[in-house]
């Protein structure tokens, strides 16, 4: 194998090594244990992640059997980011046939310590190594902070994104979160649809950039057009990690069950569009809520799912026009406590269709503070598949207050990933 010095010109900018500092090479020289590390692409001028491996510390001074030249350290290749593994690393392997980033996982090969970056994963995350959902710990951040995206909101709520110049600090949070997005991959559930969603995702031309989702239309009970939406970065990152659900989320799982009940049956239930029934916009005023809500119920539906989140918190609305009845799940709700007067999207469905008779029904209890979205998802999709093939009363769903098992849990988060739009 013939070692060839490493062409530093394709990592420097104006003389200096963008994004590393030379207190990170000299822990990285130091380094005498296995530690897991980012290899940074060499031939870019930014320090953009391009696969994961293990530094192999200063002990390892050989590679085949020779020594390596000087600013190189040992390193065995774990993952590399799909749209990488073409990439030539600085030295390629002639005698082993090792030329690409793909080729060279499993394999030593010696990588520049001016390419290499310190693996370090954010405070307070877990792994899970059955790849199942787990209990998240309690000092997860109030999801009651999280800002809602209203991109998928009646027309007069859309925000329009202008194409604005990159900064550094974009720039910085791009490669942080394309850095977590490779941590995440050993943390992904080891089920073949959900790998292949993430394969996806990171295969796209930017794994870093919003994913659209559009609509087909119709989709939503009261609104004729399609509806464009975005999920982002850190939406799905949070999804992964078994975190709280974005209204993103939400609505593309929705899209996956609209499919599914237009396929099953002829008389599907009607879709409310979550995000044009927030909290925050009927605190705001509800005036627009409510005439959305005026128009969603002049269509044929029968029964109509509309998720609501308040304060952070989600819970599933199921009204019955031809009962003149709605009820609410609240997987929080377990001392009963509640009453109708505590959701705000109840007056506002009185006030679009008239006063309905209304029930805080008893329901699966979420044992933790992080359950919720993914409750709400069991229920609209267990309500679909069980009751929609025959005539049905409200009264004659019945609940217990038993917590979704992990198995449960497991099974909704499979099937988002199913019915995934991307």
């Amino acid at each position: 194998m013939k070692l060839a010095p490493f062409d530093c010109t394709v990592q420097e900018s104006n003389g200096k090594i963008t994004g590393l500092t030379p207190q990170t090479v000299i822990e990285l020289q130091q380094i005498k244990t296995h530690t897991e590390i980012m290899l940074l692409n060499p031939k870019s001028t930014e320090p953009v992640p391009c696969a994961r491996g293990i530094l192999y510390g200063t002990d390892h001074t050989l590679i085949h059997g020779q020594h390596m030249l000087p600013g190189y350290m040992k390193v065995s290749v774990k993952h590399v980011l799909p749209r990488y593994e073409s990439v030539l690393f600085p030295i390629p392997d002639k005698d082993f046939e090792i030329n690409t980033l793909k080729e060279a996982v499993g394999a030593f090969i010696p990588w520049p310590v001016l390419r290499m970056s310190l693996l370090n994963k954010k405070e307070g995350e877990t792994k899970s190594n059955t790849g199942e959902l787990q209990k998240k710990n309690d000092e997860n951040v109030d999801p009651s902070n999280k800002q809602m995206d209203i991109s998928a909101a009646p027309i007069s709520k859309q925000v329009v994104v202008t194409n604005q110049p990159i900064t550094n600090l974009q720039k910085k949070k791009k490669q942080d979160a394309l850095t977590q997005l490779i941590i995440l991959e050993n943390d992904i559930p080891d089920r073949p649809i959900v790998q292949e969603v993430y394969t996806r995702w990171m295969t796209r031309e930017d794994p870093t950039s919003v994913c659209k989702l559009n609509t087909p239309p119709g989709m939503f009970a009261g609104i004729t057009s399609n509806l464009v939406t975005t999920i982002d970065v850190d939406d799905i990152m949070t999804f992964w990690k078994n975190g709280w659900l974005d209204c993103s989320i939400i609505f593309s799982f929705m899209m996956g069950l609209h499919n599914f009940m237009k396929i099953a049956f002829t008389k599907p239930y009607g879709l409310i569009n979550p995000y044009s029934i927030q909290d925050n916009l009927i605190e705001s005023g509800k005036n627009d809520v409510i005439d959305y809500l005026k128009t969603a119920f002049k269509s044929t539906y029968d029964y109509f799912f509309a998720p609501y989140v308040q304060k952070g918190h989600w819970v599933l609305f199921f009204v019955s026009l031809k009962e003149n009845k709605g009820i609410i799940l609240d997987s929080l709700n377990r001392k009963q406590q509640k009453t109708i007067n505590n959701y705000l999207l109840a007056d506002c469905i009185n006030q679009a269709r008239g006063p309905l008779k209304w029930e805080v029904v008893k329901c699966n209890q979420q044992p933790g503070s992080w359950e919720y979205g993914y409750y709400v998802l069991s229920w609209m999709y267990s309500i679909a598949s069980g009751g929609i093939k025959r005539e049905f009363r409200i009264d004659e769903l019945s609940w217990d207050e038993r917590c979704l098992s992990t198995i449960d849990l497991d099974d909704i988060f499979e099937r988002w990933h199913l019915w995934s739009p991307f």
